[in-house]
């Protein structure tokens, strides 16, 4: 009894493979960047400190850059970045007024 050769350019065969039919490709969902997520939470509605807040988006940002096929919500970090960037700037200038004006 002989073993006929197997063909490396076809597909194997079994019950459910047809000739042409390759399984569909399934690729993994992202997940949202939790760290993106709760930096942009409380940016927006003011519940957390702006250091804190600015300190949760960068580190998102950067583990959505490192992995940007695991992670999603790069938009999130983005924007808690630039509000919290306006808040402490604007802070700093009400600081040094008061400064000033003494």
């Amino acid at each position: 009894m002989s073993v006929p050769p197997i063909d490396p350019i076809q597909p194997p065969s079994g019950p459910d493979v047809g000739p042409g039919f390759y399984p569909p490709v399934v690729t993994p969902r992202k997940q949202l960047n939790v760290l993106a997520l709760i930096g942009f939470i409380t940016t927006v509605t003011f519940t957390g400190f702006v250091v804190g807040s600015l300190i949760l988006s960068i580190i998102g940002l950067i583990q959505i850059n490192k992995e940007p096929n695991r992670y999603q919500g790069k938009w999130l970090a983005i924007v808690g970045i630039v509000i919290n960037g306006f808040i402490a700037l604007f802070v700093l200038f009400i600081a040094y007024v008061m400064i000033q004006t003494g």
